[in-house]
């Protein structure tokens, strides 16, 4: 599990927003260099 603790007054929402967006990013990068990746489980601690 990855464990995010952000320090910022903006809403949770935006913190998910954006690590759901990095996911995004890496899941293809990933595929592309043939690493095996699964998305993993994570928690935002704020």
């Amino acid at each position: 599990m990855w464990k995010f603790e952000l320090l910022s007054n903006v809403a949770d929402e935006f913190a998910q927003l954006a690590i759901e967006d990095l996911f995004c990013w890496l899941e293809p990068i990933l595929k592309l260099a043939k690493v095996d990746w699964n998305r993993p489980n994570y928690s935002i601690a704020l």
